[in-house]
């Protein structure tokens, strides 16, 4: 609040809390890299997920401090819930397009399961609980796909 030269009560009248900020940051965050102008259609197939990851991870490295922040935070049930899925819808919009989404298993279910597992992974390597690079990351997010998506 320093930083931005607003007063507390202005800060609480667009937040609840921390946890408000720092969902509503990473929503808009996941949001732009999917939609955002360098972005191409995700199709669904492994290969344009890689793409995805890669900028995805781009994304993460190149503002790390404001997500190990705002990952860092004991976000409430509420807020991480709202973070998966809000990834989750991205991740779903993909699977079903083209019909590529997974045969016998809810799109809704198995983009939820992909989100969640990217979300966390993503989270430990801004923090640096990972020692990893980001291209080894993108690697290992590819690799844990589902089968069906390759």
């Amino acid at each position: 609040m320093r930083e931005a030269k607003i007063s507390r009560s202005s800060f609480y009248a667009h937040f609840a809390s921390l946890d408000d900020l720092a969902g509503a940051l990473l929503r808009q965050e996941f949001a732009s890299i999917v939609s955002g102008p360098s972005s191409k259609a995700v199709d669904g197939t492994a290969a344009s997920f890689r793409d995805s990851y890669r900028r995805l991870v781009e994304h993460f490295s190149q503002g790390d401090s404001i997500y190990s922040n705002a990952l860092g935070l004991p976000l409430s049930r509420r807020v991480y819930d709202e973070v998966i899925a809000a990834y989750a819808e991205q991740v779903r919009a993909a699977f079903d397009a083209d019909g590529n989404g997974p045969h016998g298993i809810r799109s809704r279910l198995a983009a939820s399961y992909v989100a969640g597992g990217t979300i966390t992974l993503l989270g430990a390597y801004a923090s640096g609980e990972l020692d990893i690079s980001a291209d080894e990351l993108v690697d290992e997010l590819v690799s844990l796909l589902p089968s069906w998506l390759s």
